[in-house]
């Protein structure tokens, strides 16, 4: 019996108890089969859509914007697409404009069935009166700014002389294509700037690590300064847009450092190493001999790792979004099961159990003493 309020991921994806049966499905699958539905599409509709009810902030630049309740629902949309795309850079083509563009709509026009407060989803995406709006908030805090696939890092970010390249740390924080489609281990996205920030903190304040980002530096301070680069293959065809959120939500617990950085591991990640703490930054772990991606860093040896995260939002996506065609839920039920065979199956049903206890989406940043 799960500690979770009413949160069975085996039923929610309906593949029984038999956790042996989470195999890779084939990717020809996700492909989209018609264009994604949208109740909040026209906005000539009176109905206000449940993540324009509340006054929110959103963070663009670590500038807070407050979105009141003024104006009409579509105005209120437009305000939070706009600081969306404010976190685009320049450098974004126009395949990967276009696709972040859609996936931002398509965020803000889900709409999900009322659910517990203490029910699994709700305890990882907290901070709201509804699921939805917890869910845009998770992304806007670790999500903030978003590079192409084709810029070269050294065009951006700006290392000082004792400050290493990112090296073995940025496929630890990457988030790769399942075996089939498009291609075994192909990056759907990188979590940058988690592994500045590991880098900023092991060269020290006066030698770190920084980006030249609307002409100005911003350096990498904290373990959510939030910068993404996407993968060439965010914008293959064959990837649909649930694949994509899923990719955000997925580069987006990595901006976490759950439990801090000690000592240590500021030792280990200056000698080259990535920190014996898998939770600062949720790095990923080599995959098993035996599985389709064996010797790459794509799968998860902790609790509520980047890809258990995105497991439980497509989970969701399949069991309680109330606007999602069946194609769109078929297509998170099997993105969630790819990313369970990413985790011992073991570790998945302690996680479930509450082994472990409630999800910590805390982040904290180097200790003094540990």
């Amino acid at each position: 019996m799960l500690v979770f309020e009413g949160f069975d991921l085996v039923h929610y994806l309906e593949v029984g108890i038999g956790w042996a049966r989470l195999v890779p499905v084939a990717r020809e699958e996700k492909t989209m089969r018609g264009s994604l539905k949208s109740s909040t599409s026209e906005c000539a509709s009176s109905a206000e859509h449940p993540l324009m009810r509340m006054e929110r902030a959103i963070w663009v630049g670590g500038v807070a914007l407050v979105l009141g309740l003024s104006g009409t629902a579509c105005r209120e949309k437009a305000q939070i697409l706009h600081g969306f795309q404010a976190k685009m850079d320049p450098s974004l083509s126009v395949a990967e404009k276009t696709a972040l563009n859609q996936d931002a709509q398509r965020l803000l026009a889900l709409e999900f069935r009322t659910i517990g407060r203490q029910t699994l989803p709700r305890l990882v995406f907290p901070g709201g009166e509804d699921l939805g709006t917890g869910i845009v908030k998770y992304l806007d805090e670790r999500v903030n700014h978003i590079f192409s696939s084709s810029i070269a890092l050294e065009r951006v970010l700006r290392f000082g002389p004792r400050t290493s390249r990112l090296g073995a740390l940025g496929g630890s924080l990457s988030e790769t294509s399942d075996s089939s489609e498009p291609s075994p281990g192909q990056v759907m996205a990188t979590n940058i700037g988690m592994a500045a920030w590991l880098m900023h903190e092991a060269a020290g304040p006066n030698d770190g690590l920084y980006a030249r980002l609307d002409g100005e530096k911003q350096f990498a301070t904290r373990s959510r300064i939030g910068w993404i680069q996407l993968g060439e293959a965010y914008t293959d065809a064959r990837v649909n847009s649930i694949d994509r959120l899923e990719t955000l939500v997925h580069e987006g617990r990595h901006s976490d450092c759950t439990g801090g950085l000690s000592q240590e591991d500021l030792l280990r990640v200056r000698f080259g190493e990535t920190p014996a703490n898998p939770s600062c930054g949720h790095l990923h772990a080599e995959c098993p001999v035996g599985h389709d991606l064996a010797g790459l860093p794509a799968c998860d040896e902790h609790p509520f790792g980047a890809y258990m995260i995105g497991a439980i939002f497509t989970a969701t996506l399949n069991n309680q979004c109330i606007n999602c065609t069946e194609e769109e839920k078929k297509q998170a039920k099997i993105s969630a099961l790819d990313s369970l065979t990413r985790i011992d199956p073991t570790l998945v049903e302690r996680s479930l159990n509450g082994d472990f206890g409630p999800p910590d989406l805390s982040s904290q940043g180097l200790l003094e003493n540990r």
